[in-house]
């Protein structure tokens, strides 16, 4: 039982992870748009 709980908070922790570097990324690419004049 221990370890089904503790390999559900591995996919969570890794789920926020992955969320965070998306949302860094998008932040990057929105920041070079705006640097960039069209």
């Amino acid at each position: 039982m221990l370890t089904n709980h503790y390999q559900e908070l591995e996919d969570i922790e890794y789920g926020v992870k992955e969320k965070l570097q998306v949302g860094s990324i998008i932040q990057l690419q929105a920041k070079c748009e705006q640097a960039v004049p069209e």
